[in-house]
């Protein structure tokens, strides 16, 4: 039995672990590609007059990744949500729950607490 809470408890906390890690991982590789692309342009852009011009090709490609990068954290934010409301939601109701009716799988259980919302 002690070897069986030992597994749950690396369990739960490699789960926060790996979420907090893709999160700040998806946040640095986008923060990187900026910072690659915009150290390249001003590099291009100081240059001459000629390169300048020539310099509003990847400054066009900075501002698609400005847009597309808050799109991903948009997309991320939901992902950590779903993913934090899942975890937590395992965490207190560890393997099973007594009062859930078989076939309301898929629905909100409010029964437990009004103030308490979960996903079964």
């Amino acid at each position: 039995m002690p070897l069986l809470v030992l597994v749950e408890l690396i369990s739960y906390i490699a789960r926060a672990v790996s979420l907090g890690l893709r999160l700040s991982a998806n946040i640095l590789s986008g923060h990187m590609l900026l910072v690659i692309l915009s150290s390249l342009t001003f590099t291009i852009m100081s240059s001459s007059f000629v390169f300048f011009l020539l310099g509003l090709f990847p400054l066009s490609f900075i501002l698609a990744f400005s847009g597309l990068e808050i799109a991903v954290s948009i997309i991320q934010a939901q992902v950590f949500v779903i993913l934090t409301s899942s975890y937590i939601k395992d965490s207190l109701f560890l393997h099973s729950d007594s009062s859930a009716k078989p076939g309301l799988s898929s629905k909100v259980n409010l029964n437990r607490k009004k103030s308490l919302l979960y996903l079964e």
